[in-house]
């Protein structure tokens, strides 16, 4: 394998939403990946870890217009962790951050 990939990547996502909420639902996406060697002799590493996003939308219509207001929290942990770049060299993992968007059709 070559250096940097992560052999394992698992996901798991979870949304809930029942009518009687009325156009509200809720989400999770948990994603554990396994650690990463970084030489090729396997000596260095970076441990493995656990990343969780939590969610909500709203769906309502405004004069005959379908929106969805949508919040998230990315990195609801807070976890820290060295990340292997495309160029070689180590990111830090972003820490947690938050997201609100207003979509629309027309």
């Amino acid at each position: 394998m070559p250096l940097g990939r992560t052999p394992r990547v698992s996901t798991l996502n979870l949304q809930y939403g029942p009518a009687s909420w009325r156009g509200i639902s809720v989400d999770t996406q948990i994603e554990n990946t396994s650690s990463v060697f970084l030489n090729r002799s396997n000596g260095v590493s970076i441990p493995g870890r656990t990343v969780v996003n939590l969610g909500a939308r709203y769906r309502f219509t405004v004069d005959g217009v379908s929106a969805t207001l949508r919040g998230q929290v990315q990195n609801a942990t807070d976890v820290f962790r060295w990340v292997p770049g495309n160029n070689g060299l180590l990111n830090v993992l972003e820490a947690r951050r938050y997201f609100v968007s207003l979509t629309a059709d027309f």
